[in-house]
Order: C-alpha cells, then sequence, then structure tokens
C-alpha cells in the first residue's frame, strides 16, 4: 500500500528505516530510495574490521548449514580471512562500516531539498526507537504515527493507535472512495 501511494506522490517517497531486514527492497522499492539507518543482514563486513569494504551476504551465507555451524565454516572476511559479521549497527558498536548507509543518508538529504513538507509515516517505532522519531522530527512535516501501543504525537501530526496493516489498509480503503 505504501509503495503504491508513493509511486502516486508527486516526488515519490524515501524509505527511512531503522529495520534491518531488507523487506522494503524485497517489496520493490527502488534501493536508491531506501535509508537503512542501522544497515543491513543483507551485506557482510569485516569482524575487525580491516578496512571499510562491504560484500552481499548471500555471497557468504549460500550453503551453510546453519544447524552444523562450525568455526571453520563462518563466514570470513575475502580480504583477511578474519571471522565476517553483517553490516548492522550493534549497541555501543565502534566497529561498523558505515559507508553504504552514509550513501543512503547523502541520497536522502539530496531527496529532501526537492520536497517542501514531507510527510512522515511512522510504523511501529513509536517512541522506543529513538532514531526514527528523531529522524520524524528532524524533517519538520507532518508526522502520521501508527502503533498500537504509542501512539501520541506532539505537534504537527496525528497518532493512529492500531496495527499498521490494519491501519494502513483503512487509509487505503478511504482513499480508494474518496
Amino acid at each position: 500500500m505504501l509503495k503504491h501511494w508513493a509511486e502516486g506522490a508527486r516526488h515519490g517517497a524515501f524509505v527511512f528505516t531503522s529495520n534491518v531486514d531488507g523487506h522494503f527492497q524485497a517489496a520493490g522499492y527502488d534501493e536508491a530510495r531506501v535509508l537503512e539507518c542501522h544497515g543491513t543482514i543483507n551485506f557482510m563486513q569485516c569482524g575487525k574490521p580491516c578496512g571499510d569494504a562491504i560484500w552481499p551476504s548471500c555471497s557468504m551465507i549460500n550453503g551453510i548449514d546453519i544447524d552444523a555451524l562450525a568455526a571453520p565454516s563462518l563466514p570470513r572476511c575475502p580480504h583477511c580471512g578474519h571471522l565476517a559479521r553483517p553490516n548492522f549497527l550493534l549497541f555501543d558498536d565502534g566497529f561498523w562500516v558505515e559507508t553504504r548507509s552514509s550513501a543512503q543518508w547523502e541520497r536522502l538529504r539530496i531527496w529532501l531539498r526537492t520536497v517542501q513538507r514531507p510527510v512522515v509515516i511512522e510504523l511501529g517505532a513509536g517512541t522506543a526507537v529513538p532514531s526514527v522519531r528523531m529522524f520524524a522530527e528532524s524533517v519538520r512535516g507532518p508526522l502520521i504515527r501508527v502503533n498500537l501501543d504509542e501512539s501520541e504525537v506532539v505537534g504537527d501530526g496525528v497518532g493512529i493507535r492500531g496495527t499498521s496493516l490494519d491501519v494502513l489498509s483503512a487509509i487505503d480503503a478511504a482513499l480508494a472512495r474518496a
């Protein structure tokens, strides 16, 4: 539904997500219009790290028997041989290679210059995920917060209590009638 709405918007949309699962790209969103502020499981990096290199996870994980994981079969950095890890931010993580997310931030900044007052639709984050909340506040546009427990909005916006699917379905139905 969100993708459909974005396709009809004058400037399209840009996804800002704290999820690391790559579901927006899997749903067909343009990779160039997605910012994964905490990184992604779809890319790997050296666990040390030995440099700024990142590479697609599929090249490391395909064929690994999760039940039989042993040190020799774990993903390794192709540059130094050290254990590899997913390219996402862990708590108190001084080793996350941010190059991919930094490029995503730059594309978002460029896109934001083309829109006057972007509407932020925040699904499920509420006040629990500060990175999403701070982003929503930083763009200074109206906020639609959909959350089952924390739907309150201070300032310009509206909070809707409910599940994302139920609320988006109701909005989609209302748009279809309009």
